[in-house]
């Protein structure tokens, strides 16, 4: 079984030595979502939210994915 969306921006957002509020800043979207979003609370983001995480990272939504 493949990474899950949640493990996924967890990585790479420690990865890159970020705080959620960090993430925050870089995608315009709000700390509280993204903690929804990387414990799975928020299973499935909206396009929208895919795209500014994916923007925020300073990669495509394919690769954010796992695709």
């Amino acid at each position: 079984m493949g990474e899950t969306l949640a493990e996924r921006v967890k990585g790479l957002r420690q990865a890159l030595g970020w705080r959620q509020i960090t993430l925050a800043h870089k995608s315009g979207i709000p700390q509280a979502t993204i903690s929804r979003i990387e414990s799975g609370t928020i299973a499935q983001p909206k396009m929208g939210q895919l795209w500014k995480l994916a923007n925020g990272f300073g990669i495509t939504i394919d690769h954010l994915v796992g695709r």
